[in-house]
């Protein structure tokens, strides 16, 4: 199972966009980005929802592989 963070990081570089690209849409800054997409840090739901939102993620899928990695 891919975890969260890797999910993350294919939807941005799906949507062709960077980590510093992607701090500009949603007001997550590029460290903490960074920190997720590593899997070093567990996302806010506020978070996870910003995130869905600009990668076109389904959020419920999100939470799903979130629980299951946990």
């Amino acid at each position: 199972m891919v975890s969260l963070g890797k999910e993350i990081k294919k939807a941005r570089i799906d949507k062709g966009l960077n980590q510093i690209e992607l701090k500009e849409l949603t007001g997550i800054s590029q460290k903490h980005i960074s920190a997720i997409e590593c899997d070093s840090v567990d996302p806010r739901w506020s978070m996870m929802k910003r995130l869905a939102k600009v990668l076109d993620l389904d959020l419920a899928q999100l939470a799903r592989e979130d629980t299951a990695d946990a």
